[in-house]
């Protein structure tokens, strides 16, 4: 890997950020707050700091065309987003990405999602290979109790579902619905 975005790489992926940087030449991480960015980026040579917040998408198109041209095009990028009040950032960044050639993209969502409804309403690029990570929950066997995934967990998941490259990964459960947390 040459040049991995990742959006949302300072909080729940923050250990994703940390084992990219590790494999690819550059990384470029976009992230909201100056602290956590500084968490991340922190002896890490490679990893480009973008503050921004992607739903302003003049400014997150800007930012990821400036890092491109610094780094040259993205060959894979991971994204936590959510669409807000009409904005679609990932639409944006599929549309940011300067790259003729293949690319990688992680789209990571929530346990509410209808990937399928995802799937049909972005605009992938053909030489772009979609996957779609999806956030469960866990039940803890000696309890019986339910609970949201752990940043760790979540960021192995992702790591994983890369290094498998399926089109589809969920992390911990989505069955049975009514036991979620």
């Amino acid at each position: 890997m040459k040049h991995v975005l990742v959006v949302g790489g300072t909080g729940m992926l923050r250990d994703t950020t940390l084992w990219v940087a590790k494999q690819a030449r550059y990384v470029s991480v976009i992230g909201r707050t100056e602290e956590k960015m500084e968490q991340v980026t922190r002896g890490q040579s490679n990893v480009n700091a973008i503050l921004a917040d992607y739903r302003y998408e003049e400014q997150l198109m800007s930012k990821l065309q400036e890092a491109q041209r610094l780094n040259g095009p993205f060959d894979l990028v991971i994204a936590w987003v959510h669409n807000v009040a009409g904005k679609d950032p990932l639409s944006v960044i599929i549309k940011s990405v300067n790259n003729n050639k293949e690319w990688s993209l992680f789209h990571v969502t929530g346990s509410r999602a209808n990937l399928e409804q995802i799937r049909d309403s972005i605009k992938v690029p053909s030489h772009c290979r979609y996957s779609q990570v999806q956030l469960g929950f866990m039940i803890d066997e000696l309890s019986s109790r339910s609970r949201w995934l752990t940043h760790e967990e979540i960021s192995k998941g992702v790591i994983d579902a890369i290094n498998k490259q399926k089109d589809r990964y969920i992390i911990g459960q989505l069955e049975p619905w009514d036991q979620r947390p």
